[in-house]
């Protein structure tokens, strides 16, 4: 699982609520989960988590749609090399 930080719609930042504190609750051993800050490195640490036969799903607001594309040519990249 790979979180990123939090995306803010309308709402003030609540500094005490951050993708790094949703990543540390997540119920899965500290190596299956990664806190990636920067929405833009995401898709490189999926690609580097995903093995053949997984499932890949991008879940937010914001800009997080923008995340399938860039995944999908590093898997094809991947896949070529």
């Amino acid at each position: 699982m790979v979180v990123t930080d939090v995306y803010l719609a309308r709402e003030d930042a609540d500094p005490a609520v951050t993708g790094a504190l949703v990543a540390d609750a997540v119920p899965l051993d500290v190596d299956r989960v990664a806190f990636v800050p920067l929405l833009s490195d995401v898709p490189a640490a999926l690609v580097a988590r995903a093995r053949p036969g997984d499932l890949v799903l991008t879940l937010g607001a914001g800009d997080v749609t923008d995340l399938a594309p860039a995944v999908l040519a590093l898997l094809a990249e991947r896949a070529d090399a």
